[in-house]
């Protein structure tokens, strides 16, 4: 992702790209790296894979995002065990380091980007208290955090393309881009 965010950089004169509106925003585990990325970039602890460094985004986005992958784990709940080992190839006491620095929870502190999380107030993998929690812990830092909770949503809403809590959630993120 770092190095996807450095590419658009370098090339955004040729596309029509206004790099000081780039946003970095995922799903699930895409969303969890997507902030991971942004808070190490702005922090400098993170470097590409490729290509140069780019700048951190002006904001990142969130949906139904993992905060703290070690509590995942030690929680298990819906599988969040498994996706937590998944995600990071072994378990916390195999790995404390990796667990430490995918979870966007490890890079909070001032001056990170606008951040927005989406969540279904009936999702039991990124559960909407985690998620409340962790933009707390944001707007204590002083960060521009916003949460929205989707009724009656659950993980993976707005995979029903059309959906009422497909829309909405495409409403949400349009407000806060613009």
């Amino acid at each position: 992702m770092v190095s996807a965010l450095g590419w658009v950089q370098q090339n955004a004169e040729q596309y029509g790209i206004d790099t000081s509106r780039i946003s970095l925003g995922g799903m699930s585990a895409g969303g969890t790296l997507a902030m991971n990325a942004a808070y190490r970039l702005q922090a400098g602890t993170i470097t590409p894979s490729a290509g140069a460094l780019p700048r951190p985004p002006v904001s990142v986005v969130g949906f139904y995002p993992g905060t703290d992958v070690s509590g995942m784990w030690k929680e298990d709940t819906a599988g969040s065990r498994e996706a937590a080992e998944l995600f990071t190839g072994a378990t916390p006491q195999q790995y404390p380091e990796r667990y430490r620095e995918v979870s966007p929870t490890t890079g909070i502190r001032s001056a990170l980007p606008r951040t927005l999380l989406v969540v279904g107030d009936r999702d039991r993998n990124a559960r909407p208290e985690t998620v409340t929690e962790f933009a707390d812990a944001l707007r204590a830092q002083g960060v521009d955090a916003q949460v929205k909770q989707l009724p009656f949503a659950e993980h993976a809403f707005d995979d029903a393309y059309g959906s009422l809590t497909s829309q909405t959630s495409r409403q949400i993120l349009l407000d806060f881009l613009i």
